[in-house]
């Protein structure tokens, strides 16, 4: 573009550079020179007449589209910006949709459409062209795609204005085809019909097949959720009998389509054929559309008709995969509902109420009220499931609201009224709930569909509970039925469930027969609700001596039970139990733990609804025995007042409730009892705390060195003192946040834990609180959680012993360091949460304040901060202590030594911040799969080490592939390509009984993943052990000794130094670097070869280390030498083939441990790195190859920067 040479243009921009107007910038494509100042670039730029700038634009579009062609450049900013402001803008539409195709293709769909806009304006407000329609069809693909409806509509009504005005049928038919998709989405059926007929006229009219195809496409929803399956079968079949090879995308979207049917008519087999059919279609041709589709119903399948749980949950995954990949929004919330299900479905109910809130926050985006409707049902399910009837009730209130004021939303309706049915039917309406489970086998013959198995299950179960409809046969072949149907959990639920209704009439045979179904499959499908309920009910229709003992297992201390529906009952069974056999205080403690059970459940439950929820299923029964057993042990009726029954209004059934539940006065009949059985539960006598401090003193003998480990301990320990459900020592770590060193947590309340905590370093003493139910009905403090009977919350603190804190203890016990928090919580009324066990609870803290001091002096001094694993001294230190155990007891443990797959590209493209994530997230991700055992540590930069106490290599590799498998489904990467690693594992004694070695042999079992192919775990093998090439960089470099470490690194600096000498010849160079490496190798001797282009020799150098001038002088082998120069792979090994000096006082050869490395830039050989040293003072190990590499590597430039002395 300047009519000027090169050498002048270089120096006048030189100068300009140097007068600070032109500043050199560096990017991926070379060097660019830019004018430093915007406004003095504006100003030039003001200053050229209209041609000038003209001319100059379009120039620079030619040079550059020649350039940008020739590079494959995707960046084409500079390009179209030329190309604008020379009139070529039709060129530069063309550019910016190719460039708004290929980021599209990588899911970067915001950069697409803003490609796409930056073309539509360059278009003139009154142009009507066919360009300008296409870039309106593609933008409201891209928005319908994203999930913003408005925006879609806005560019598919202006892509039809545009095609109108233009008479072109074929666009027109496509604007209609868009607009059936975007109003089916946005529930507006009717539009969405109206706008297939006018498309259907216009196709027909043009004989527009491949709209015709589109159309089917577009009405494949429409026409499933109008359950037209019969007659859109019919059509596809016909459309697939005539396509042909090239119609490949057609078919395999149209065979989809027939699987979705299918599976909707319960003809699983076949449905999953074509879907797979489809499936490997769509794939090849990278159709992710049509894929998430087909693979959604195939997890379905798989769920419902299968019931492979984990299949369905990997299909699942998949397509949130393929979703997050595309930037698929709409169904992004398909598939975290789906992901909801099956945690759901596995009683995993925290987790799927996460996986609802995420598809409820996609489909607030899309504004999908078919979805919405549904995942509110779900998550009034999940907390129907949790007892929670207060949110199951709200949840199913927004469901009702939204099907009042949408239109027909199909099955929506239908699993409202089975909804509805369930949660009747647990609260006692059982008319109410036969008549919505009726109203939802109605709705599915209607429309021609089996009847859903929920629906006549609740009718069932309802028409026992009306009519005592106890039909055995009836419903033991409904049951099975179930189980045929692929039911299985529905089958189990209906087992127990029947089993219980023939239990209360004393049928206990039929119980037991619904009880052996249910065992059958119990291999398909368990969870821990439904084992506890088999576990109850196998209880209660045991012989009467059998019946206590399994229920008193059932209870026994440190076994929890988790739905208070179960454990009222097991209570209440208990109870009765213990009553018959005449020990009525035992029966008393059980009744009132059964109460309190209730009383949990009721909280949860409307006050609407309470009165009936307490006087059906049984439920009054609880405080009828709990009244006659107290009559009977104090001898006197009347003493205890309050009715077994309730009654009032609304208004007043808090004040009611809290009347019904009082049990302080069933407690004071204990505590006023003399008998010692009695006192034992409730106050802490002689005996416990002779035989907690017994126990105490034990356990502080068999502490450890893991101060993890001994807090776990003394926790359990407290625990069995208090009878405790819940507990965890917390300390706060440097970013104040709370820290778990040890939890043993059944039901998690971490707002509850925070109070506590604050509470306690307020006061800066112990929480106490012995009876939850009589501290609130004092303080009307309602922060307790109903399922929490007592608690304890004691700081951890450390008192002053100098002289300034004795002459005022009161001032130095309000300043107390804390240094973290025990705390203890109890579900059950009776308990030793007591003044005095809190006492013990407090002495016992003073140990733990020592065990956490050590604990924090370890991660001061072990823990890497970045990945909170240990550091690689530590590890070290760790290993070398294994080592010395296993020695002794001929044991044997493994190393795991792990390496992150192409770190260095993952810090490039995305920083290193990002690259800190990953680090912090794999090493989650091991942490999360290795034994509390197990030691972790960081061992380089990306590299991770294990070490596997009492593990062979077989369970390291089970557990290396378990890693490698979480950590490459995790998508650390979001939906760009995935985080792998690479594992090597080697184990004590079987590959070496050296701690150096051993990790050697991990590193090149390694190495041998990384060079096949990566992400891959590997077993160290004998034929491994010629790998000289290390995974681990810092090996031979960092050993974690200061001195030997500081040594090195001073090396590595003086060896660039050298490199970067001006005044020294290459000759020289070489000479003084070869005789460093032969002093830190500690070699006898050292060669560098020099090599000419053609890899012959025309230098070679050599040292004897100065240290050993008495070492014999032997020529170097030249075989080995030339076996180096021609793999250009180095090596370390035993020399047993070269001519070995004779030993003149054992007559035995010196055998030599030789050393090789290649010296190579490129592809270019420029020298060879000989050492030698004899072996019976020295063998060369892979750290030392591994520190001689990198020095060689440093040293290398000096080869190609100067040119050699001759």
């Amino acid at each position: 573009m300047i009519d000027m040479k090169g050498e002048e243009l270089i120096l006048l921009i030189d100068s300009m550079i140097t007068t600070n107007i032109l500043s050199r910038k560096m990017d991926d494509w070379g060097i660019s020179v830019d004018f430093n100042s915007i406004n003095l670039k504006k100003s030039f730029y003001a200053q050229l007449d209209d041609f000038t700038r003209y001319q100059y634009h379009k120039k620079a579009s030619r040079i550059l589209e020649e350039k940008f062609s020739a590079e494959n450049r995707e960046n084409r900013d500079e390009l179209i910006y030329h190309m604008t402001n020379s009139g070529r803008c039709d060129e530069a539409i063309d550019y910016l949709i190719i460039a708004s195709e290929e980021v599209a293709k990588k899911g970067l769909i915001k950069q697409a459409i803003q490609f796409l806009q930056q073309g539509y304006g360059y278009f003139p407000n009154n142009n009507v062209c066919s360009k300008k329609t296409d870039i309106c069809l593609k933008l409201g693909d891209l928005y319908y795609k994203v999930d913003e409806s408005d925006k879609a509509l806005e560019y598919y009504s202006a892509a039809m204005r545009n095609a109108e005005k233009m008479e072109d049928k074929m666009r027109l038919a496509d604007s209609h085809i868009k607009m059936v998709k975007l109003f089916y989405r946005l529930n507006d059926v009717r539009a969405s019909l109206e706008h297939s007929i006018m498309a259907k006229r216009l196709i027909r009219e043009i004989g527009y097949r491949k709209g015709m195809l589109e159309l089917i496409l577009a009405l494949s929803q429409l026409m499933i959720y109008r359950r037209k399956y019969n007659s859109y079968m019919r059509i596809i079949e016909t459309v697939l009998r005539s396509i042909d090879e090239n119609d490949k995308y057609y078919w395999a979207m149209l065979k989809a389509v027939c699987g979705r049917i299918l599976a909707k008519k319960n003809h699983f087999d076949e449905a999953l054929k074509c879907l797979e059919e489809s499936i490997e279609v769509l794939e090849s041709l990278e159709e992710y559309e049509g894929l998430i589709h087909a693979l959604n119903t195939i997890g379905t399948i798989y769920s419902d008709y299968y019931y492979d749980i984990e299949k369905a949950t990997e299909c699942f995954e998949k397509n949130l995969s393929i979703c997050q990949r595309t930037n698929n929004l709409s169904f992004m919330a398909f598939s975290y509902n789906n992901l909801a299900e099956m945690h759901r479905e596995k009683d995993k109910f925290k987790e799927s109420l996460e996986y609802y809130s995420k598809a409820l926050e996609m489909t607030s985006k899309n504004h999908n009220k078919y979805l919405e409707v549904m995942i509110y049902m779900n998550q009034a399910l999940v907390y129907m499931e949790l007892e929670d009837y207060k949110k199951c009730l709200k949840y199913m209130e927004k469901t009702r609201v939204m099907l009042d004021n949408s239109k027909d939303l199909g099955e929506a309706a239908q699993y409202y009224n089975i909804y509805k049915a369930i949660f009747f039917y647990n609260i006692g309406y059982f008319q109410k709930s036969i008549a919505y489970a009726q109203k939802s086998v109605d709705m599915c013959i209607s429309w021609g569909t089996e009847a859903d198995a929920e629906a006549l299950y609740i009718i069932n179960l309802c028409n026992a509970k009306l009519y005592k409809g106890y039909d055995y046969e009836k419903l033991s072949g409904f049951t099975k039925e179930l189980f045929n149907n692929r039911k299985y959990k529905l089958g189990r639920k209906a087992c127990h469930s029947f089993a219980e209704l023939f239990a209360e009439e004393g049928k206990f045979d039929e119980t037991k027969a619904f009880l052996a179904l249910s065992d059958e499959y119990s291999k398909v499908i368990s969870t821990r609700h439904l084992e506890s309920e088999h576990e109850y009910l196998s209880a209660i229709v045991c012989s009467e001596n059998e019946r206590r003992d399994k229920l008193q297992i059932i209870t026994a201390s440190g076994k929890t039970i988790e739905s208070n529906e179960i454990k009222w009952k097991v209570y209440k069974s208990l109870g009765l139990e213990l009553y018959d056999q005449g020990e009525y205080y035992e029966a008393l403690k059980s009744f009132i733990t059964s109460m309190n059970a209730l009383r949990m459940l009721v909280e949860g439950v409307p006050d609407e609804y309470k009165v009936k929820f307490l006087l059906s299923h049984r439920r009054y029964i609880v405080k009828e025995k709990l009244l006659n057993l107290a009559q009977k042990i104090t001898g006197k009726e009347g003493i205890l007042y309050g009715t077994p029954l309730l009654s009032g209004e609304i208004k007043d059934m808090k004040k009611r409730i809290e009347e019904y539940f009082d049990y302080r006065k069933f407690k004071d009949i204990i505590q006023k009892d003399n008998g010692d059985s009695i006192n034992k539960s409730i106050d802490l006598d002689k005996g416990i705390l002779g035989k907690f401090l017994a126990d105490l003193l034990d356990r502080i003998n068999n502490l450890g060195l893991n101060a993890e480990e001994n807090i776990d301990i003394l926790i359990e320990m407290l625990m069995d003192l208090t009878q405790a459900k819940n507990a965890f020592l917390a300390i706060i770590d440097d970013d104040n946040n709370i820290k778990m060193l040890s939890s043993r947590i059944k039901s998690e309340n971490s707002a509850f834990y925070k109070y506590t905590m604050d509470q306690a370093r307020q006061k800066n003493e112990s929480i106490i609180i012995t009876d939850a139910f009589d501290y609130k009905n004092k303080t009307k403090d309602n922060i307790i959680p109903k399922d929490i009977c007592a608690v304890f919350c004691i700081p951890v603190t450390w008192a002053r012993h100098d002289e300034d804190s004795v002459k005022d203890r009161r001032k130095y016990k309000e300043t107390n360091q804390i240094s973290g928090y025990i705390y203890l919580d109890t579900d059950t009324i009776i308990n030793n949460f007591t003044q005095e066990t809190c006492k013990l609870c407090e002495a016992v803290s003073k140990i733990l304040h020592v065990l956490i001091e050590n604990y924090n002096l370890k991660m001061i001094s072990g823990i890497d901060k970045l990945t909170k694993l240990y550091t690689r001294k530590y590890f070290e230190m760790v290993l070398q202590n294994e080592i010395y155990i296993n020695s002794s007891i001929e044991g044997e443990f493994s190393l795991i030594m792990m390496d992150i797959d192409k770190f260095k590209q993952v810090n490039d493209r995305f920083g290193h911040q990002r690259g800190d994530e990953i680090l912090q997230k794999v090493a989650a991700i091991v942490l999360d799969n290795v034994r509390k055992s197990d030691i972790c540590a960081r061992y380089g930069g990306e590299e991770f080490i294990i070490l596997l106490p009492r593990t062979g290599s077989e369970g390291a590799y089970r557990l290396a592939e378990k890693i490698r498998r979480k950590v490459e489904k995790s998508k650390l990467l979001g939906y760009h390509k995935n985080v792998t690693i690479s594992l090597g594992i080697a184990t004590y004694p079987t590959h070496s009984s050296w701690m150096r070695d051993l990790i050697d042999k991990a590193d090149q079992a390694l190495y041998h993943s990384k060079e096949n192919g990566r992400n891959k775990s590997t077993v160290f093998d004998i034929n491994m052990i010629r790998t000289v090439k290390r995974v681990d960089k810092l090996a031979g470099i960092i050993s974690g000794n200061m001195v030997e470490d500081q040594r090195n690194i001073e090396t590595m600096i003086e060896m660039l130094e050298l490199q970067r000498n001006d005044k020294l010849s290459l000759e020289e160079k070489l000479n003084e670097f070869l005789g460093k490496i032969v002093e830190l190798s500690e070699a006898d001797m050292g060669y560098i070869f020099i090599l000419d282009e053609n890899k012959k020799t025309i230098k070679e150098i050599f040292r004897k280390n100065i240290n050993k001038k008495n070492a014999d002088s032997i020529p170097y082998n030249d075989q080995i030498l030339q076996k180096t120069i021609d793999s250009m792979s180095g090596e370390y090994f035993i020399d047993w083939t070269g001519n070995a000096p004779i030993d003149p006082v054992t007559g035995m050869p010196n055998w030599q441990s030789k050393m090789l490395i290649p010296i190579i830039h490129g592809d270019r050989l420029y020298g060879v790195l000989y050492l030698s040293v004899e072996l019976r003072n020295k063998e060369f190990d892979a750290n030392i190859y591994n520190y001689g590499t990198r020095l060689c590597e440093i040293i290398t430039p000096i080869f190609y920067s100067e040119k050699m002395d001759r």
